[in-house]
């Protein structure tokens, strides 16, 4: 194996093994999730018990590790298949050579209570469905879009609308544009969580930023894991995470076109939220990064 090794094990011979200590830390932080049946919760009470992640020293002296476990991290720590002895590949996973952290009725638990929280977020969603894109959204002549929504028997229809179909008609506004809100928001959702998962575009955007490898490394490590909990994230901590990293989204006639302010990466992906006061100070030519999707 190769890499760093996870909290709960130690690597020698190229093996994992056990490391007892940092297990039974490991096996309290899956103990407490089946208890509070919240990652916030949980995170908060870690902090006031003074929990860290692994702390490690490479070759050259260097410390790593050591601080307070993200959300972003608790989250995949807690459905890494790792901790049951198995090997994750792809969708799959096959049993491993090292010996399981956690014993199957705990892991059970804690991904009933993962599962039953995910649909709550999902139906409550669907019940105050919020529009991501609003305010990001510009049509080809440059004109900022607005959400609207048509009910049609019983059924709710989302949509970004041009403002020129929102104050007249279509013949008086003939280049207005009109399209299905859900279709949009799930193109331009989909491009950015690629992006977070590709540590390859990571490293490309924000090693000029940060310059470290050892920052670099981190940082792409946090935005894959991100991009992987992306859809169990309520739809107001999606949105407030677009408003800070997206500088716009343009609808042309066949492509999207999103723009990102890669320069926000970083604090984004380290505090863990976007409720930062990023959004509330404009940097005057900040750079931003254009991805270009078909329009469908």
């Amino acid at each position: 194996m190769g890499g760093l090794p996870p909290l709960g094990y130690d690597v020698k011979d190229r093996k994992l093994l056990v490391n007892e200590r940092e297990a039974e830390a490991f096996r309290h932080i899956y103990r407490r999730y089946a208890v509070l049946g919240s990652v916030l919760a949980l995170k908060e009470e870690l902090d006031c018990d003074g929990v860290v992640s692994k702390a490690r020293v490479d070759k050259y002296g260097r410390r790593a590790g050591g601080r307070q476990l993200a959300r972003g991290a608790l989250y995949l720590m807690l459905q890494n298949r790792l901790y049951r002895g198995e090997i994750a590949h792809k969708d799959n996973s096959y049993p491993g050579e090292h010996a399981a952290i956690i014993d199957e009725a705990l892991w059970n638990e804690v991904q009933r209570r993962l599962a039953a929280n995910r649909f709550k977020r999902a139906t409550s969603a669907a019940a105050n469905q919020v529009s991501l894109l609003a305010g990001l959204i510009f049509d080809d002549t440059g004109a900022r879009m607005t959400p609207t929504h048509a009910n049609k028997k019983g059924t709710r229809y989302r949509y970004y609308v041009s403002p020129g179909l929102v104050r007249r008609t279509r013949r008086q506004a003939p280049r207005g544009r009109r399209v299905p809100a859900g279709e949009l928001e799930r193109l331009v959702e989909e491009r950015l969580t690629a992006f977070l998962a590709s540590e390859a575009e990571l490293f490309a955007v924000v090693e000029p930023l940060v310059g470290d490898v050892n920052d670099c490394t981190d940082i792409a490590a946090r935005a894959a894991g991100l991009a992987q909990r992306w859809s169990d994230l309520d739809p107001a901590e999606r949105r407030a995470i677009l408003t800070v990293l997206v500088a716009g989204v343009d609808l042309k006639r066949e492509t999207i076109e999103i723009r990102i302010r890669p320069g926000r990466l970083p604090a984004i992906l380290r505090s863990e939220t976007a409720q930062s006061d990023l959004k509330h100070t404009p940097v005057v030519n900040e750079p931003t990064l254009t991805f270009t999707v078909p329009a469908g």
